[in-house]
């Protein structure tokens, strides 16, 4: 996952910054960051507002995700390990315990 994770922040990194638009030129119809460049010529069927949503949300929800994807991969490592622990934990005193009764049977 943390492959995944940082494969996307990278691209999220290298897309063009938005606010992408679509537009529909003589004989092609393209996609462009409004005062910027045109980015891409699409010829044929397209939906253009579903690539210029699609674009937007790679530059800035994307990065977002991977943060909060991130952030919950964390925690649920820091509680995973300290469920280990706390595990670890349970058998020592479950081991200290067999002992005591062990040692109150004796006398």
């Amino acid at each position: 996952m943390t492959d995944t994770l940082s494969r996307l922040a990278e691209l999220a990194e290298k897309s063009t910054p938005g606010e992408w638009e679509r537009g529909i030129g003589n004989d092609s119809r393209f996609v462009n960051v409004r005062s910027g460049p045109r980015i891409a010529e699409v010829y044929g069927p397209w939906d253009g507002f579903f690539v210029a949503a699609a674009c937007n949300f790679a530059r800035t929800e994307l990065p977002a995700l991977v943060a909060e994807l991130k952030r919950l991969q964390a925690a649920w490592q820091e509680e995973h390990t300290e469920r280990i622990r706390l595990e670890e934990r349970c058998k020592q005193v479950e081991g200290e315990l067999k002992r005591t009764i062990a040692d109150c049977r004796e006398h």
